[in-house]
Formats: structure tokens, C-alpha cells, sequence
């Protein structure tokens, strides 16, 4: 027989306990109000993360990022942007489009963008390029982060706000300036996983791995503890072939590396 306490049974309590963490999981997807998806990667939800744009083309002009923002609430937002340069690679500047405007040389906007409960917009997409953008030479090897923030600050008492950072990496892979430090790999070629180690830089702790295809796309993204400067990454999902990648740390501290994989 179960045990009893008060006039509830162990049961009820598991009961009653699953009933407030549904309740809980509900409202903490409600709490999102103001919902960004990258709509380059099947619209995931992106708040609060960071999204790579990377190529090796030495030939690009300009990095762009493609967002669709969405009202969860039931009032329309009215939607404000700004953004926060985290990292400017040399002979780089950025723009970005926002409603019905495209945006250089600001912080924030002045106009805003009105969605309707429930409502999207694709009306979000930020760029990087040289820094003569006007003509339109290629951009220069090199990393820049940029952190945007939509928000509305007047249509509730508390303000509305949602984040995502775009990291945009032109790598110079097959050239021999090198935008970061090369990391050694071993084994390499790899069949299951690889080894990394990061030297004297990198402290103990976490850091995040992003491995991208000879083509520039994003194929595996890891965050990983790192003990003893070594970092261990899986291989198993990817097909044979070529891939690059970077191992990051939130200071901006960035290595490079470069794998085959053959199983």
C-alpha cells in the first residue's frame, strides 16, 4: 500500500506535481512574446542563440542572415531594432533591413515594425561586407559578431524583447592567411570522433564547436567542457568528405581547424 500523507496518497502527489510542471512548461513557452526563426534553417526558433554564416568563397560580397519574426501575444507589437557589435573583423562593416527600410551606419532604428497577434514578418535580415560597400569589392577574411535586439517597450507594462546573435565568418581556407589559429587534429582522417588540443589559451570550460561542409553549410554544432585543453568531437552523423570548423569561447577567443572524415 502506498503511503499516505495528510489526505493524499503518493500518488496524487506525483499527480498533482506533473500538473504544476505542465503548467510551468506552458507558461515558459507563453513567457516567449516575441518570437524570432531562422528562416534559412526550416524556421527554428533562434532567441537567444547565435547563428553562423560562414563561407571560404573568396569571392563574397556580402553575409546575410534571413529572420522571420512572430507576435505571440494578443495585442500587436509595435517593434523596434538595435544592435551590439561584439566583434568587427578588419575592412568589414554591416547593415541590416528592417520593415520597409534597410539600415547603415545605426545602432537602432527610428521606425518601427508593427505585427499583429499571431501574426509573422520576414522583415529581419542583417548583412556583413566590406566596408566599401558601395562598390561592392569582395569581403576581406575575417569574423564579426553582432548581437540585434527587437523590442517594444510600450505595448505592455513590461518590455518585450527577444535577442539573436549572427556570427559571420568569411574563412580563408586554401589561402594562406588564416583568419585564427589552426588547431591539430588527430585522428585524421576520423571514423567516430576526433581530437582536439587547444593549448595554453583555452582555459577549462565550456566552448562551442561549429563544423561546416565544403559548401559553407552549418553541419554539426556542439557545446563541449573541455578538460586539460582537449576537446573531443563526434563524427559518426557526417558523410565522408572534407569539413572545417571553429571552437569558440564566449571572450571572442576563436581557433580553426580542418578534418576529413572517412568511415
Amino acid at each position: 500500500m502506498l503511503p499516505i500523507f495528510g489526505n493524499y496518497e503518493v500518488k496524487d502527489i506525483r499527480s498533482h506535481i506533473l500538473s504544476v510542471l505542465l503548467v510551468l512548461c506552458a507558461a515558459g513557452m507563453q513567457a516567449q512574446q516575441l518570437i524570432i526563426k531562422d528562416s534559412d534553417n526550416n524556421n527554428q526558433v533562434v532567441n537567444g542563440t547565435t547563428v553562423v554564416k560562414y563561407t571560404s568563397d573568396p569571392a563574397t560580397i556580402v553575409l546575410t542572415a534571413n529572420f522571420v519574426m512572430k507576435n505571440n501575444t494578443d495585442k500587436p507589437l509595435i517593434i523596434f531594432l538595435k544592435k551590439k557589435i561584439n566583434r568587427m573583423a578588419d575592412s568589414t562593416t554591416d547593415f541590416f533591413c528592417f520593415s520597409i527600410k534597410c539600415w547603415a551606419n545605426c545602432d537602432s532604428t527610428d521606425l518601427a515594425d508593427t505585427i499583429q497577434p499571431g501574426d509573422e514578418h520576414m522583415a529581419f535580415m542583417p548583412h556583413a561586407c566590406h566596408i566599401n560597400r558601395d562598390f561592392s569589392p569582395p569581403m576581406v577574411p575575417g569574423y564579426t559578431s553582432i548581437t540585434y535586439t527587437l523590442y517594444d517597450n510600450k505595448t505592455f507594462p513590461a518590455p518585450v524583447e527577444a535577442k539573436v546573435t549572427v556570427d559571420y565568418h568569411l574563412g580563408a581556407l586554401g589561402i594562406e592567411s588564416q583568419p585564427y589559429p589552426q588547431l591539430g587534429v588527430y585522428p585524421n582522417p576520423a571514423s567516430s570522433s576526433f581530437a582536439m588540443d587547444m593549448g595554453d589559451e583555452f582555459k577549462p570550460g565550456d566552448c562551442k564547436i561549429t563544423v561546416f561542409n565544403c559548401q559553407g553549410k552549418q553541419v554539426l554544432s556542439l557545446q563541449r567542457p573541455t578538460e586539460n585543453q582537449r576537446v573531443t568531437v563526434p563524427v559518426n552523423s557526417l558523410t565522408n568528405g572534407i569539413y572545417f570548423g571553429t571552437l569558440a569561447r564566449e571572450s571572442g577567443l576563436t581557433k580553426q581547424f580542418k578534418f576529413i572524415v572517412q568511415h
